[in-house]
């Protein structure tokens, strides 16, 4: 088959989303944006969280086996 066929056949891949040809200032690409910063954030909120449970027991259990209440 060429390569014309191909991409007829995954035209879902090769375009981008509809958000993405809209300009920056519509309601639709504000709100696409917000979701990312939010998501972005809620994913990092979660990861330091579970960094610094991790290091809170770890020095933790130092103190405790060296006798350091």
């Amino acid at each position: 088959m060429d390569k014309k066929y191909y991409l007829i056949l995954f035209v879902n891949i090769t375009l981008p989303c509809a958000t993405c040809y809209l300009p920056s200032d519509t309601p639709l690409a504000q709100g696409t944006n917000n979701a990312v910063i939010f998501l972005l954030g809620t994913i990092s909120f979660v990861l330091v969280s579970i960094i610094l449970t991790c290091s809170y027991f770890y020095y933790r259990s130092k103190r405790v086996n060296y006798g350091e209440n």
